[in-house]
C-alpha cells in the first residue's frame, strides 16, 4: 500500500467521525488528568446521572489496577425516534450535529398496508414509543499517575427497548412495520460522560477526595 492510499484512507476516516454519529460501532476517545483510580471509582455515579429509572444500569465486565470495562445504559427519551419521513430522518441527523446534546437515537422505519386489495386504506396511526434504552461500553485505562483514557463504545439497545418498538408495531392491525436504519449520535453521549466527570464529579481535582 503506497503513501497516497494511506493519505486517502486517513481523510476518509477523519471525515466520517466528524459527523459523530454512525450506523455502525466506533470507539470515541476522552483524556482525563485524573488518576485511574478516581475516574474508576466515579463510574457508578456516572452510571447513576445517565439512568433515572430503579432498574440496574451497570454492569462490570472486568477491572484490575490499570483499566477496567463497563455497560451503562443510558435510559433517554427522544419525542423523534421513530420517523417515517427519510427526510425529517436525515434533517434530524443533521441538527444533531449542530447540537451535541440532542437526543442519541434516531430510527427510520417504513410501513405497508397489510391488506393491499382493500378499498379503503385506513390513515396511519401515530407510534407514541418516545423512551429508549441504550447499552454503552465505558472503558478506561490507567496512561499515567494522574492521566487516565475513557474510551466509549455503542453496544446496542436493550432487549426491552427493541421489543417495546416490536410489540407496537404488531399492534397494529392495518399496516406491517419494520425498522429500515437506525442513527446513533456518540458524540452526545461523549459530551454527556465528559460534563459529568469534569463538572458534577470533579475528577479531576485530586488535591481534593470530598468531591467525589
Amino acid at each position: 500500500m503506497n503513501k497516497y492510499t494511506l493519505i486517502i484512507i486517513f481523510f476518509v476516516v477523519s471525515a466520517s467521525r466528524l459527523f459523530g454519529q454512525s450506523d455502525r460501532t466506533e470507539f470515541y476517545s476522552l483524556k482525563f488528568m485524573a488518576s485511574y483510580d478516581r475516574v474508576r471509582e466515579a463510574i457508578p455515579d456516572l452510571a447513576a446521572r445517565l439512568n433515572t429509572g430503579d432498574l440496574k444500569n451497570l454492569t462490570t465486565v472486568y477491572q484490575n489496577d490499570s483499566g477496567g470495562s463497563f455497560h451503562i445504559i443510558e435510559r433517554s427519551t427522544n419525542p423523534n425516534l421513530l420517523v417515517d419521513n427519510e427526510k425529517e430522518y436525515l434533517k434530524l441527523q443533521a441538527d444533531a450535529q449542530n447540537d451535541p446534546y440532542k437526543p442519541s437515537i434516531y430510527k427510520f422505519y417504513k410501513y405497508e398496508p397489510k391488506d393491499k386489495t382493500a378499498s379503503v386504506i385506513p390513515p396511519k396511526k401515530p407510534l407514541t414509543i418516545t423512551a429508549y434504552e441504550a447499552v454503552w461500553a465505558v472503558t478506561i485505562k490507567k496512561v499515567a499517575k494522574k492521566e487516565t483514557n475513557l474510551f466509549l463504545e455503542f453496544k446496542g439497545e436493550t432487549k426491552a427497548s427493541s421489543e417495546k418498538i416490536h410489540r407496537e408495531f404488531a399492534l397494529d392491525p392495518y399496516y406491517d412495520s419494520k425498522i429500515v436504519n437506525t442513527a446513533i449520535d456518540d458524540r452526545r453521549m461523549r459530551n454527556l460522560i465528559r460534563d459529568i466527570l469534569l463538572k458534577e464529579l470533579h475528577v479531576e481535582q485530586d488535591n481534593d477526595p470530598s468531591l467525589l
